[in-house]
């Protein structure tokens, strides 16, 4: 499972809400509500890179992987 930490580093940064992160990402309501309460199924690299850079923060900082106890398969 991927989980973010958008509201988290948002909060830190002074965006405290959903629409505070809208009106910095120039994006609309029900994306930006959906990115800060981190249920969003894709975000373009775009997107990523203007958030990383609102946020001031990195990708790895805002993304997170946990395991969920299958055995990943690797392509060799």
């Amino acid at each position: 499972m991927i989980r973010t930490h958008v509201q988290e580093i948002a909060n830190k940064r002074g965006i405290t809400t959903a629409y505070q992160l809208q009106k910095a990402l120039n994006i609309s309501p029900s994306v930006a509500a959906k990115i800060y309460s981190d249920d969003f199924e894709m975000i373009s690299r775009k997107s990523l890179d203007r958030l990383c850079k609102i946020l001031d923060t990195t990708p790895a900082e805002l993304i997170t992987y946990i395991a969920d106890g299958k055995k990943l398969r690797r392509s060799k």
